[in-house]
């Protein structure tokens, strides 16, 4: 008798939807990661060159096979790269969270990823109706930043940052041609105002917002 083969079911499987939704939960990771690394500098770090997660911890005063963990889950997402030495280098999607890059991300990452009392509140704000802000400091955002500056930059250059990536397709989208003055309310530091006159040079243009968001508006 001729002997027969089994035949191989090399297709892949389909994701049962427990499994898809432990994906979703499990994507939360990648934010908090980009949240340290931004915090602690990572990517200027790595600017010049590869370093091991032991001279990174020693910079940032960090601890050392915890952050080794935080910088691997960067590599699975493609942020960084590990050579055969344990060194890690930036990718050209690492190169956004640097300080120094154009349209750089680092504040969003700061910002949208941290504000770690604001962490799980989100049932929360749904039950109240209130900000996560308010729950946690019985102020608003805008009295909360008036208190402290240096979180206000942070938001101020996160919505820059925003503006950079999902904004830029509104001049392309909407004619201005009809309009002689445009009045950006809430606009921060006006990035997205300078995009559409730089596009309409003679239209006059009046940025209005609070005084942490203009006085830190760059230069």
């Amino acid at each position: 008798m001729k002997a027969t083969r089994k035949r191989s079911n090399n297709r892949p499987q389909r994701p049962t939807a427990a499994g898809k939704l432990l994906e979703m939960i499990a994507m939360r990771h990648v934010p908090q990661a980009l949240h340290v690394v931004s915090v602690l500098g990572i990517a200027d770090l790595l600017a010049d060159g590869p370093k091991s997660a032991d001279e990174l911890a020693q910079t940032t005063g960090s601890h050392g096979r915890t952050l080794y963990r935080v910088l691997r889950t960067l590599v699975a997402a493609g942020v960084f790269a590990e050579d055969k030495a344990g060194r890690f280098r930036l990718t050209a999607l690492g190169q956004q969270l640097r300080s120094d890059a154009v349209d750089s991300v680092r504040a969003a990452s700061i910002f949208l990823s941290g504000e770690s009392e604001l962490e799980g509140r989100l049932i929360d704000c749904v039950r109240s109706g209130k900000t996560a802000i308010e729950l946690a400091s019985g102020t608003t955002n805008w009295i909360e930043y008036y208190r402290q500056p240096t979180r206000a930059a942070i938001f101020n250059a996160a919505m820059t940052a925003l503006s950079n990536a999902h904004y830029a397709g509104v001049v392309d989208a909407y004619d201005f041609r009809s309009i002689r003055k445009l009045v950006d309310v809430g606009g921060g530091h006006g990035r997205l105002l300078s995009m559409i006159l730089t596009a309409y040079p003679k239209m006059r243009g009046v940025l209005f917002d609070l005084p942490h968001a203009c006085e830190g508006k760059p230069a």
